[in-house]
Order: structure tokens, then C-alpha cells, then sequence
């Protein structure tokens, strides 16, 4: 699977949860002529601020140099992302996301390189459930949850990884010799 632009810009948000910072009052009201189905407590409570300049920088950083996207407001996702031109920045707003605990773990059981590519074969699963109920372990595609005690500390490992669903995550090699994120496909 290839991914659009605004599912990489996505990830790269996603990703960049250690440089937000919490929005001053004038940035709130910025905000608020964005973000109309917001009050400004709610602005306040639930949305923080990523700057452009350092969003860019990530995204060159995993999709390589010369990589580009459009800014452009994230929504339909939890968060949503919107973009505020006139200020070079992102507000990440939460706050109607749920509360269930959600964790994802994963396993490399292959890697390889053929030509300027490198693969890595892994499975992936999903911790999902209530913190005070049973967690439920997803990783078989569409199929049912399933419960699972026996997961050894939540984990993916060479004892159990055949139970989930295989995937081979592509990197290929830019003009500057390093490995960008190319594709990301189940895998048969």
C-alpha cells in the first residue's frame, strides 16, 4: 500500500507527540476562527499546538529530502489536525477520542535488503479494551477479537507471532544514502 500525502502527513503528526506545547489565550482565539465547532474551553482543554517548520522537517526526516505534501486540515481521525496558514502551525484536537486503552505492539521476525531497498517482515496487533475490563488482542485482519491471557506481557515475540497478521514495510534508499519509508502491504 502506498500512502497519500494526507495519510503521511498523518503519521508524521501523529508521531510528533513530543513537540507540542500548550496554546497561549491569543492562540486560542486564532484557533477558535479555525476550529468553529469548538468552544474556547474546549480549545483550551483539549488542543495543543505543533508548528509547520518542525512538521516539515519530520516529514522530509522519514519520506526523504525531497519529499513534499500540502498543508491542509487532518480530519475524520482521533485527533483531528487543523491547519492555520496565517500562524504555520497545526492544532491537535482530542478530547472526543474515547477512553478505552488502545496499544499497539508489533514483531520483526524478517529483514533484508535486495538493491536499494530494505524490508522488514513483521507482524502487528492491537492491545484494545477497557482499563478496567478484559483487553482484547486484534491482529487477524477483520476476524473477531480475540481475548488473550497467554499473551506473554502484552507482546508480540517469536513464541506467538504466527497468530497475527504479516506485513513487509518497504525503505528505500535516497540520492542522500539514507533509508526513507517507501510502502507498507500485508503480506502473503
Amino acid at each position: 500500500m502506498n500512502y497519500s500525502d494526507n495519510n503521511k502527513l498523518f503519521m508524521v503528526l501523529n508521531s510528533n507527540t513530543h513537540n507540542f506545547r500548550t496554546m497561549s489565550i491569543t492562540e486560542v482565539e486564532n484557533a477558535k476562527s479555525i476550529i468553529s465547532n469548538r468552544s474556547s474551553e474546549d480549545i483550551q482543554s483539549y488542543c495543543t499546538v505543533y508548528e509547520v517548520a518542525k512538521i516539515n522537517e519530520d516529514y522530509r526526516s522519514f519520506f526523504g529530502a525531497n519529499a513534499s505534501y500540502s498543508n491542509t486540515n487532518i480530519l475524520g481521525n482521533c485527533p483531528e489536525y487543523f491547519y492555520d496558514s496565517t500562524n504555520q502551525v497545526y492544532y491537535q484536537c482530542s478530547g472526543a477520542c474515547g477512553g478505552s486503552l488502545a496499544i499497539s505492539i508489533g514483531y520483526i521476525y524478517c529483514y533484508g535488503q535486495k538493491g536499494d531497498e530494505v524490508y522488514a517482515y513483521l507482524t502487528l496487533g492491537m492491545i484494545a479494551g477497557d482499563i478496567y475490563t478484559d483487553l482484547y488482542v486484534y491482529g487477524q485482519g477483520d476476524a473477531p477479537a480475540k481475548y488473550d491471557k497467554a499473551l506473554n506481557n502484552n507482546t508480540i515475540d517469536e513464541t506467538n507471532y504466527t497468530d497475527f497478521t504479516k506485513y513487509k514495510m518497504t525503505f528505500k534508499k535516497g540520492i542522500d544514502g539514507i533509508y526513507y519509508f517507501s510502502s507498507f502491504q500485508k503480506d502473503s
